[in-house]
């Protein structure tokens, strides 16, 4: 064969081979063959991935801490890290703040396993990345917010299983109340 189609190199018989139909039939037959597992085998990637959902919508708090906890009702999901170890993980939350000028947070945490709230931190949660709440409280109206956003998280075991939880947390000792959370996870390719 003495030529190949641009794109995917699916040879044919051009005016000068002498004609043989059976070995132009087998050739073409295995170029199309590695084609199709090409991407018979991209296909794969992208239907092994899946979404994994998670949500609270039980009022949750007060938080009086300084330090990011995830409460007793933990809101958090399971997932298995994909082939490119990488997730995005989204979370939203509506939340309060009874502390006057000072700032409370929702962020989220990965951590190795697939129990909520066992294993060890891979990416810890901080207030760089976090929802944020603040402003001046008086006569018991609290500052309020409803909000989400996301993270792009890299390095993960392809394969190893992991989970993403929320965490709040305030500036100072100060009451935060948090409920209707959610946290999705979605797989990168």
């Amino acid at each position: 064969m003495a030529d190949v189609t641009p794109i995917y190199s699916l040879p044919f018989q051009d005016t000068n081979d002498a004609p043989n139909g059976p070995t132009l039939g087998e050739d073409l037959a295995l170029a199309v063959e590695d084609e199709l597992a090409r991407i018979d085998a991209n296909v794969a990637k992208i239907n092994g991935l899946s979404c994994a959902v998670a949500s609270d919508s039980n009022v949750e708090g007060p938080y009086s801490s300084a330090t990011p906890t995830a409460g007793t009702n933990a809101c958090g999901v399971a997932f298995t890290a994909p082939d490119s170890g990488s997730v995005l993980v989204h979370w939203k939350a509506d939340f309060w703040s009874s502390q006057n000028d000072k700032v409370s947070f929702v962020s989220m945490e990965v951590r190795s396993g697939a129990t909520i709230g066992g294993g060890s931190v891979v990416v810890a949660s901080n207030s760089n990345d976090a929802l944020k709440v603040s402003g001046s409280v008086t006569s018991g109206v609290e500052a309020r917010l409803g909000a989400g956003t996301f993270r792009l998280i890299t390095g993960l075991t392809p394969g190893n299983s992991y989970h993403a939880r929320l965490m709040h947390f305030s500036e100072a000792s100060g009451n935060v109340t948090v409920f209707y959370r959610q946290v999705l996870v979605q797989p990168m390719l």
